[in-house]
């Protein structure tokens, strides 16, 4: 199954948040890649360090995106 396109996920987020403006839904949705951004370099330094393999068995471990 196919995730929906991002027009109906808003239309889902202004159904279960209530009618936000535009420019607020554009900032929601705007934080969700800004975190992976930010926490990227922090990711190459933690494989880097510490290995990927330990890393990535870490992130399977403590999954936290909700799915």
């Amino acid at each position: 199954m196919q995730p929906p396109v991002p027009a109906q996920r808003l239309k889902s987020m202004r159904a279960a948040y209530g009618a936000w403006s535009a420019t607020t839904t554009g900032l929601t949705v705007l934080a969700f890649p800004l975190d992976r951004h930010l926490a990227g370099p922090l990711g190459g330094r933690l494989a880097v360090r510490y290995g990927p393999r330990r890393l990535a068995a870490l992130g399977a471990a403590f999954p936290v995106d909700g799915a």
